[in-house]
């Protein structure tokens, strides 16, 4: 075979040789580009389920908050009622009942003395006293039925308003005989103590319907803006 020949296929192969390594390199580089890309593609699927799944933590938890405070509210209305119902019957029916008890030999026959706390004066601040328990057990009715925000601002107010009430009768009639206690000064101690518990109930009352009328109002104001 001619040298020329020779040299003519040698140089081809050569040319051949080189192609075949540049695509080959070409091949890597595009799959390694492909494998990072899924790799980058599948670190951001991850991020993204991860986030969804912090948002449905998230919904749940709130969901969960609401349903529990939910639940509060209707424990707090279904006592009240309980509680105001019991106080209705206790003052109308059996406040005699409200008493100081003592123990006494008369005779050789021992009883127990009942001396009522409650003076004649409470019948002048029963009918508020009643009316206001009854209102109590009706709004926390009402509140059972209708669990929404204004409802239960505008009913708190009303009843914090005949709480008032009550109290300011309270303080001006002071329909209790502490005097019946035999203990030195126990009258008099019992008498300021008392005094002093439904002051602050009126500062605390006072300031429930001042916080109350305020959340009213922006809620008001939220509605119609």
């Amino acid at each position: 075979m001619p040298k020329g020949e020779d040299n003519t296929q040698e140089s081809a192969a050569e040319s051949f040789a080189e192609k075949a390594a540049k695509k080959s390199e070409a091949n890597k580089e595009g799959c390694s580009q492909k494998n990072d890309n899924s790799s980058q593609e599948s670190d951001f699927e991850v991020g993204m389920k991860k986030v969804v799944h912090w948002g449905e933590r998230i919904a749940v938890g709130k969901h969960n908050h609401s349903r529990s405070t939910r639940l509060q509210r209707l424990i707090s209305y279904n006592a009240a009622i309980v509680w105001n119902f019991l106080l209705l019957i206790l003052f109308n029916f059996f406040r005699e009942y409200i008493a100081y008890y003592h123990y006494e030999t008369v005779e050789g026959v021992g009883q127990w003395i009942r001396e009522p706390l409650l003076s004649a004066e409470f019948t002048a601040v029963l009918p508020i006293l009643s009316i206001a328990l009854i209102l109590s057990i009706i709004g926390n009715g009402i509140m059972i039925v209708f669990d929404r925000y204004l409802p239960r601002q505008g009913i708190s107010i009303i009843l914090h308003v005949f709480g008032l009430a009550v109290i300011f009768s309270f303080l001006s009639v002071f329909p209790f005989n502490f005097d019946v206690v035999p203990f030195s000064n126990a009258g008099q101690i019992l008498r300021i103590m008392l005094t002093i518990v439904l002051v602050i109930a009126v500062i605390g009352l006072v300031v429930g319907i001042i916080v109350r009328i305020v959340r009213l109002i922006i809620a008001i104001i939220r509605l119609e803006a």
